[in-house]
């Protein structure tokens, strides 16, 4: 079973082009699948909502390898179940989180 990984590519790649850069390991706090991912191009930041582990970690733009999150977003205060997408808002900073009956927004 492949290691879950966020995989950079050659913004011009095609074929069975190899990736740049990968940021993927145990300090990454990834779990077994990765459903969406999203670019803060604003604050060069990588957002990845976690599924199994109800988070959502952040990584600086240029990260690679196995290396933690910068932060966290996680906890029961958040009232995630199980986030597979986000979107974000560069305007004003925000972070939406779909959910099955609402959207969450931080």
């Amino acid at each position: 079973m492949a290691h879950p990984q966020v995989a950079a590519f050659a913004r011009l790649a095609n074929n069975g082009a190899k990736p740049t850069r990968a940021i993927s390991g145990q300090n990454t706090l990834f779990t077994r699948t990765i459903h969406d991912m999203a670019y803060d191009p604003v604050r060069d930041e990588i957002l990845v909502p976690q599924f199994y582990s109800f988070s959502i970690l952040t990584f600086g733009g240029d990260a690679t390898g196995d290396v933690p999150p910068r932060r966290a977003i996680f906890g029961p205060h958040t009232q995630m179940k199980n986030p597979q997408a986000l979107g974000i808002d560069y305007l004003h900073g925000e972070i939406f989180v779909p959910q099955e009956d609402s959207v969450l927004v931080f």
